[in-house]
């Protein structure tokens, strides 16, 4: 068992700790509490269907081109553009609460669905490893997994939340918001598919199809 609990811990780290630059984005634009739970739901769901595929659909997905899977990096690059054209004001203590009453539930969804892609988009490499891991596990050994993986994405959404919550972060932020928060994203979406090799194919593709 204690050697299950460190494979997971080891396989979990390996995996999400690039993971961090992506939750410092996702949080960077929400504006108050319900924002944040509705990233940190997202987070959960996004882990869930990838523990979940790489379980049940372990054959199938080993098959799937890691450059199409690179191609939910269009998505970061989608919401960095939205990002741009977004009104944004600063948002003080006094506001927050008035923000979180008015702000709609298709907001929120909005929110926790871009989330679930942009975990799912910077999870495409996860997947090589998580899919001999999970293989090799038995019984009580899936349950250890998954308490060892729970707990970790509480630890990286906390750490998360603490930068984006420091005050130099936050009037960084409040003033260049408009520039720093849309570039993130579209970095992050280009930096996902030049890891999957998407960028790589596409140039290929483009040289061969001159031909």
């Amino acid at each position: 068992m204690a050697l299950v609990l460190l494979a997971s811990l080891v396989a979990y780290c390996t995996t999400e700790i690039d993971d961090l630059l992506v939750m410092f984005v996702l949080f960077s634009r929400t504006k108050n509490k319900s924002d944040k739970i509705c990233v940190i739901v997202g987070k959960y769901i996004g882990l869930a269907l990838v523990v979940g595929c790489s379980s049940l659909f372990a054959v199938y997905i080993s098959k799937i081109p890691a450059y199409f899977v690179g191609f939910l990096g269009l998505v970061p690059v989608a919401i960095g553009i939205k990002t741009f054209f977004e009104k944004h004001t600063a948002v003080d203590v006094e506001n927050k609460t008035a923000i979180a009453k008015t702000q709609s539930l298709a907001q929120k969804i909005t929110l926790v669905v871009e989330t679930v892609v942009v975990t799912l988009a910077s999870s495409g490499d996860n997947i090589a490893i998580y899919i001999p891991f999970f293989a090799s596990l038995h019984g009580l050994d899936y349950v250890v997994m998954i308490i060892v993986f729970v707990v970790m994405q509480a630890v990286l959404c906390t750490i998360g939340i603490l930068v984006v919550n420091m005050k130099p972060i936050q009037c960084f932020f409040a003033r260049w918001y408009k520039i720093i928060i849309p570039v993130l994203f579209i970095l992050l979406g280009v930096y996902i598919m030049f890891k999957e090799g998407t960028i790589l194919w596409i140039v290929r593709e483009m040289h061969f199809g001159a031909q």
